[in-house]
């Protein structure tokens, strides 16, 4: 038997990602994509006051000078703009073929994957955080990069358990050092 088929844990899963997958993934972000608006907003409000301001007028009276109407469209341009913007992304990477198949297996040393172009192995040192939602679990690499895997890679929601708890106990033994 070889080395890799002895450290390999159970429950090997295959995905293709689907656009659910990837809208999963960004309000798994919601915290970074929420601060990220919040201090766009509050550059376009701080800016007119605090020129305002420089040229001697009271900052009371400097609120008026901020330009309401521009705010609002300038916000909602951003936000449409991200959403087209993770819609090109996730059309272009289909069309790579980044999406799937993707094989995931649990080992002793990390997260094993693999597709059609590219094969490799997450050490469970560099996965930040092992997290579970709803039907899908994400395998953080960095604040905004996950593997997820979803429930409609197993057969039976005891093997996705068990995938989850599984990634969970590894990931806790190789951090707990």
């Amino acid at each position: 038997m070889s080395e890799e088929i002895a450290n390999q844990v159970p429950n090997p899963a295959e995905v293709t990602y689907s656009a659910a997958d990837i809208a999963a993934m960004n309000l798994a972000l919601w915290k970074f994509w929420l601060s990220l608006i919040a201090i766009l907003a509050a550059v376009l409000v701080a800016v007119p006051v605090v020129l305002v301001v420089i040229d001697g007028y009271p900052l009371v009276g400097s609120i008026a000078a901020v330009d309401w109407p521009f705010t609002g469209i300038v916000m909602l341009f951003v936000v449409i703009w991200l959403i087209v913007a993770t819609v090109l992304k996730y059309w272009w990477s289909g069309r790579s073929g980044l999406l799937g198949p993707i094989q995931f297996s649990l080992t002793r040393e990390g997260v094993s994957f693999r597709n059609r172009q590219v094969e490799g192995v997450a050490f469970w040192t560099t996965i930040r955080a092992v997290e579970s939602a709803g039907n899908r679990v994400f395998l953080f690499i960095n604040r905004r990069t996950a593997f997820i895997v979803p429930r409609r890679a197993f057969e039976s929601d005891t093997d996705f358990g068990t995938f989850v708890s599984e990634a969970k106990r590894l990931w806790e033994s190789n951090h707990a050092n």
